[in-house]
């Protein structure tokens, strides 16, 4: 840009949003071996900084990875908490594990 014969540089910063919350379902269902995906919502939505770490209060019952993906590991209830890594928000979901319902058939035939 050009103002009166000097040349001058202009920088725009984005403005930083905050954080101010989050939600996340309050109760979820796995079976054991099996997967479900967690999904928070961050407000405001155009928040800058939408980063989120995962835990869980009973990884003998289900684990929950970086990206919120939640395994069963055996039969029970574990919480799951997501925190906004901007302002520390948190929002749990209390996750039930089933263990799968099998069952046996057996064939019978008769002449």
């Amino acid at each position: 840009m050009y103002v009166y014969g000097a040349e001058i540089e202009v920088t725009y910063t984005e403005p930083n949003i905050a954080v101010t919350g989050i939600s996340l379902s309050s109760t979820a269902t796995v079976e054991v071996g099996s997967t479900i995906q967690l999904t928070p919502t961050i407000t405001p939505s155009n928040a800058t900084n939408q980063s989120v770490t995962w835990s869980s209060n009973n990884t003998a019952k289900a684990t929950v990875n970086s990206s919120g993906v939640v395994t069963g590991v055996s039969a029970g209830t574990a919480v799951i908490t997501v925190t906004t890594v901007d302002g520390g928000y948190t929002a749990t979901c209390t996750v039930t594990v089933t263990t799968a319902v099998t069952y046996d058939y057996v064939l019978t035939t008769s002449l």
